[in-house]
C-alpha cells in the first residue's frame, strides 16, 4: 500500500499512539473541561528509525525530560534528565540508538524556552551524553546548529548559522 521506505506508516503509527496515550489520560481524569485546560504531558513525539522506540518530551518532577518508550511491551525504556537551565528543545533520532537534541534555556518570564543553537547527542538509554556542536562542544563554535539529516550510523548533517557577520566565519 505504501512505498517500501515510506515514512507514512511510521508517522501514522506514532500519531495513533499519541491519541491512545491521550485517550488513556482522559479516561482516568475527572469528567468536564478540566482535562482540556491542562498543559499536555507529552509533546515532540518521534519514532525511532527501526520503529521499536518512541521518544517524547515530558516533565518529571517539574523539570523537562525526554522519555523513551519501548513499543514492545509498552514500557518506559529510559528517562533522560536535563536541568532547568539546559533543557531539551527539539530532538531527532540520528540512528536507532542515538538522539540529537537541540538545547534550549528558559530566560526570565518567557513562556517558551529559547534555543541556544547547541546540539547534544545521547543514547536512548541516557548514557554517553556529549555536546557535539556549539559553545560547550569539544571544538567550540559560536554559531547555531540544526540537524538536517542522519548521514549513516555515525554522522549527521548540520546546518550552521554563524553568530558574527565576519566573512571569515
Amino acid at each position: 500500500m505504501f512505498p517500501k521506505n515510506s515514512a507514512t506508516p511510521r508517522a501514522c503509527f506514532a500519531l495513533l499512539l499519541v491519541y491512545f496515550l491521550m485517550g488513556v489520560e482522559l479516561a482516568y481524569s475527572n469528567a468536564g473541561v478540566d482535562p482540556f485546560a491542562l498543559h499536555p504531558q507529552y509533546s515532540n513525539v518521534a519514532l525511532s528509525p527501526d520503529g521499536k522506540y518512541l521518544a517524547m518530551s515530558t516533565e518529571f518532577e517539574g523539570e523537562p525530560q525526554i522519555a523513551v518508550l519501548a513499543l514492545e511491551g509498552r514500557k518506559l525504556s529510559s528517562l533522560i534528565r536535563f536541568s532547568h537551565t539546559s533543557q531539551p528543545g527539539a530532538f531527532e533520532w540520528a540512528n536507532n540508538d542515538r538522539l540529537v537534541v537541540s538545547l534550549a534555556i528558559r530566560s526570565g518570564l518567557s513562556e517558551s524556552p529559547l534555543f541556544t543553537g547547541e546540539l547534544y547527542a545521547i543514547n536512548r538509554d541516557g548514557t554517553r551524553g556529549k555536546h557535539i556542536f556549539g559553545r560547550r562542544a569539544v571544538e567550540p563554535r559560536y554559531a547555531s546548529g540544526m540537524m538536517l539529516a542522519p548521514d549513516g550510523d555515525d554522522h549527521i548533517l548540520v546546518q550552521v548559522y554563524p553568530w558574527s557577520r565576519n566573512s571569515s566565519d
